[in-house]
């Protein structure tokens, strides 16, 4: 049995929408097959003028806890603390996430309960460096030569159509994914080149991992850290995007990519979750005997 983890999560389906809260909740889940287990996430922005969490069990081991609106820090820790001396749970290890509230938490349960902080990305060994695991379904069909996966981030739909529509002029078919906050830019790009670029946005996250497995490479624009995943497939981002050194790739100017693309020869390894999680233990046991 691993030591146990608290894992603070940029989001989480009980207080945000989209993909990368999907893939957190099945990663502890996960996680939690295999020691104890809690996330927590927070989204003080909603709902506006209310507080409240609530908490989900997924086992013996695992739990989930969502905060939404206007907590301070100072409760919120302590809310924590309470429902941890219920249950008998103390933690050993903090996974930190990229948000600055996450590092605050860590600092106090690192003084109060000596636990270890692991940084926002944990590094699983060469040539395993990324973040998540597939969903563990695996490819379904053989890969098309000329056809792209394009993920867009929330604020990113009109650098995507640019994006999409210069791929498009390259000879590449083009399917945009993900999460924008507004899709007329896309819908444009998409009318424009009827049968080059295809527009499916909302899809769930397994879905999104099996148009990528299906596609040459995954093109990521915009500055959110996700989809970084062990997909198996070649991926490139802009050079300013946070985790831009694990790319395949990186571009100044999207009229790069054509030429990029074309050259890479580069495949992922895959990890399947349960590998992945057993690394994961590894890593968080090393960093509990550190301490």
């Amino acid at each position: 049995m691993g030591p146990a983890v608290v894992w603070l999560l940029p989001e989480h389906p009980t207080t945000h929408y989209g993909f990368m809260g999907e893939l957190y909740a099945l990663l502890t889940e996960r996680l939690s097959a295999r020691l104890a287990c809690w996330s927590v996430s927070w989204n003080p922005k909603w709902p506006a003028g209310s507080a409240g969490y609530r908490m989900e069990i997924w086992n013996a081991r695992g739990r989930h806890v969502g905060f939404w609106g206007p907590w301070s820090l100072r409760a919120l820790a302590r809310t924590l603390e309470s429902l941890w001396q219920l249950e008998g749970f103390r933690p050993q290890v903090v996974q930190l996430s990229t948000l600055s509230w996450t590092r605050r938490l860590a600092q106090r349960w690192h003084r109060r309960f000596a636990a270890q902080v692991s940084s926002p990305f944990p590094q699983l060994g060469e040539p395993y460096t990324l973040l998540l695991p597939t969903t563990g379904i695996g490819p379904l069909q053989a890969v098309l030569p000329k056809h792209l996966t394009l993920f867009c981030s929330a604020d990113s739909a009109d650098e995507a159509a640019y994006t999409a529509e210069l791929l498009a002029l390259a000879g590449y078919s083009v399917r945009i994914v993900g999460y924008p906050r507004t899709a007329t830019p896309l819908r444009s790009a998409a009318a424009r080149f009827a049968g080059r670029i295809d527009l499916v946005l909302g899809l769930s996250v397994q879905e999104i991992e099996l148009c990528a497995q299906a596609t040459k490479a995954l093109v990521q624009v915009g500055s959110e850290e996700g989809p970084m995943l062990q997909w198996g497939r070649p991926w490139f981002c802009h050079e300013a995007h946070p985790l831009a050194s694990r790319a395949t790739g990186t571009y100044a100017d999207p009229a790069d990519l054509p030429i990029l693309i074309g050259s890479a020869r580069w495949e992922a390894p895959t990890l399947e979750p349960e590998e992945f999680v057993e690394r994961l233990v590894q890593v968080y046991t090393s960093t509990a005997k550190a301490s």
